[in-house]
């Protein structure tokens, strides 16, 4: 991973599709936290560094950053988005949880859904949903399925890596991956050093701070 850190903006301008994953969105290196926070201090901490995330690379789209979402990445983002009633949050709050906390993490709930489902709207008005089909997609599809297993890929990050295989591949241009999980950025590793599909123009990077990404090295 290099040292220098660059921003979204500059991440998303210079590159001309940066394939987005979830944990990125989610995420940074610095500050990581359990998948299910346990206090409600560390829920809250949660909830807000999602929203302020969501809000980043959505301004980011509205700039005309270079940012996309394959299908599976996009249904992996709206499960969490179902109806949020707010007031009855509250309300329920008020009768079985004590503390003064509740409220504030009951909103930030709120404001999680809100920006989420603006960053997604973002997304699908710009029309920034990417996916690629075809034989191609097929043949690396089986292919590579052994990457899937010795790293155990998720099906979404394994759709992922095919397809930017094959943007790559029918695309001259520089393609990134950008995500935080460090099974798919070993596997990115093994295809770029066979260079069987030959994808000198697809690179990956980290999301190491809330708005500081870094471009992983392949080692030799």
């Amino acid at each position: 991973m290099e040292k220098t850190l660059i921003p979204l903006e500059e991440l998303a301008s210079q590159n001309d599709l940066v394939l987005v994953d979830l944990c990125a969105i989610n995420n940074s290196l610095d500050k990581p936290y359990p998948r299910s926070p346990v206090s409600i201090v560390d829920k809250i901490a949660k909830n807000e560094r999602e929203a302020e995330s969501s809000r980043l690379f959505r301004a980011v789209l509205q700039k005309g950053g270079n940012l996309y979402l394959i299908p599976s990445i996009l249904g992996e983002c709206n499960p969490n988005l179902g109806d949020y009633n707010y007031k009855k949050a509250i309300k329920r709050a008020n009768k079985h949880e004590s503390g003064s906390l509740f409220p504030k993490f009951h909103r930030t709930i709120r404001d999680g859904i809100r920006a989420r489902r603006s960053l997604l709207d973002e997304f699908n008005s710009q029309g920034k949903i990417i996916s690629a089909e075809g034989e191609m997609y097929n043949t690396f599809f089986q292919n590579y399925l052994p990457l899937q297993s010795a790293y155990s890929l998720s099906e979404p990050d394994y759709d992922l890596l095919i397809t930017s295989i094959v943007l790559a591949k029918n695309k001259p241009n520089s393609i990134v991956i950008l995500s935080n999980d460090f099974p798919l950025v070993k596997a990115w590793t093994d295809l770029r050093k066979a260079d069987s599909p030959n994808i000198q123009n697809l690179n990956f990077y980290a999301r190491v701070s809330f708005n500081g990404f870094s471009k992983m090295i392949l080692c030799k």
